[in-house]
């Protein structure tokens, strides 16, 4: 990966940003690939196991089509987090490096380099300055809501910011170091991101069901959600107060304004204070290590095999051919160092081979991606 301690052309490149051209080829390819059955059919078949993963031996249409469901769905929840992300993690960066840190918001404590401070703003119209700490949490008795990992040498992503990009109704600002240390402060307004993300996910998940049948906000049904929408992410809490759980007030919030316009509960019941709810975990990890070689379930390579048919793989190929897309994506534009991809994590293996893969991703269809 692109070295720690530099900000390069090559690394700000790589910068997170809505409406990005790659985040239009993402949404493009999502909308074919749930347009076509084909072309899922064509990502399984290069997964390991593909051949009795799409029924190829027993030749049963009816199952190839559940499973093809399956993973469409898979892969559209799995987009549409990272299409979501293109908005709320806007300005910083994947990569491990000193770009995702900040100045102080004073531009003078320590001359900005010892105890960098930001300000938040969540109940009425004053900035709140705080600086968000690794010690801030509960194993500190801490706040866990402030809690973030300046000054150590975690510097992947929003992890300085902690959880503030998270929040859908706080506004913060910071001073980025991508910028000169006396560069006016970068104001995040996460109300009015996560209104624009809402908008884009129901254009997407409207064209992922037909092509052809744009969103339209006008209309008064459509109108209605957008404002109960609107309602759920603006409704704040004290992040302030360590007794809050931020997540849960959001989430009982979508339910609330969600049902006042009788748009039915989910089927299933999270409870998002916990991480993870149960109900969020998916089944498919068999034990095999545990039950017949490691009475501690404990290697070096991991402790569990994953059941083929399960949704937990299809959830693993979704990921994987992500993880292929981008890449060739950022390759074939010239986007960010040659480096890239050769770290640790981005060189094991997964289900899908690179090489092979590479054939699915010509455009299927003339799906407009807005």
């Amino acid at each position: 990966m692109t070295s720690w301690t530099k900000i390069t052309p090559e690394i700000g490149q790589l910068l997170n940003r809505p409406l990005s051209a790659l985040s239009r080829a993402l949404i493009k390819d999502t909308i074919d690939c749930l347009n076509d059955p084909k072309r899922l059919e064509s990502i399984l078949i290069k997964a390991q196991g593909g051949a009795i993963l799409t029924h190829e031996d027993d030749k049963d249409p009816q199952k190839k089509q559940d499973v093809l469901k399956r993973f469409g769905l898979v892969l559209l929840g799995a987009r549409a987090h990272v299409i979501a992300d293109t908005w709320a993690h806007q300005d910083w960066c994947g990569d491990d490096n000193v770009i995702n840190t900040y100045w102080d918001i004073d531009n003078s404590f320590f001359n900005n380099k010892a105890y960098q401070q930001i300000e938040y703003q969540n109940n009425g119209k004053d900035w709140k300055k705080v600086h968000l700490s690794s010690t801030s949490s509960k194993y500190f008795d801490g706040n866990q809501n402030l809690e973030a990992a300046p000054n150590i040498t975690a510097y992947v992503g929003h992890g300085w910011m902690g959880h503030l990009p998270d929040y859908s109704f706080i506004k913060y600002r910071y001073r980025p170091c991508w910028q000169p240390a006396s560069a006016e402060p970068l104001v995040r307004d996460n109300p009015t991101e996560y209104k624009y993300a809402f908008l884009e996910l129901c254009s997407l998940f409207s064209q992922a069901k037909d092509e052809k049948q744009k969103f339209q906000p006008e209309k008064a049904e459509n109108a209605k959600k957008i404002t109960a929408a609107g309602n759920a992410i603006s409704s704040t809490v004290d992040i302030a107060d360590k007794t809050t759980c931020p997540r849960q007030h959001s989430a009982n919030k979508w339910l609330e304004e969600m049902r006042k316009i009788g748009v039915k509960d989910p089927t299933v019941t999270i409870d998002t204070k916990q991480e993870p709810d149960s109900a969020t975990v998916l089944d498919g990890q068999i034990d095999y290590i545990k039950q017949t070689l490691d009475p501690l379930g404990k290697t070096r390579y991991g402790t569990y095999y994953v059941k083929l048919t399960s949704d937990l793989y299809l959830f693993q190929i979704a990921v994987d051919y992500h993880f292929h897309f981008v890449k060739n994506w950022l390759k074939t534009n010239k986007i960010g160092s040659n480096n890239l991809f050769e770290d640790g994590w981005s060189v094991q293996e997964g289900p899908l081979d690179n090489n092979d893969i590479l054939e699915v991703f010509a455009p299927k269809s003339n799906a407009t991606a807005f």
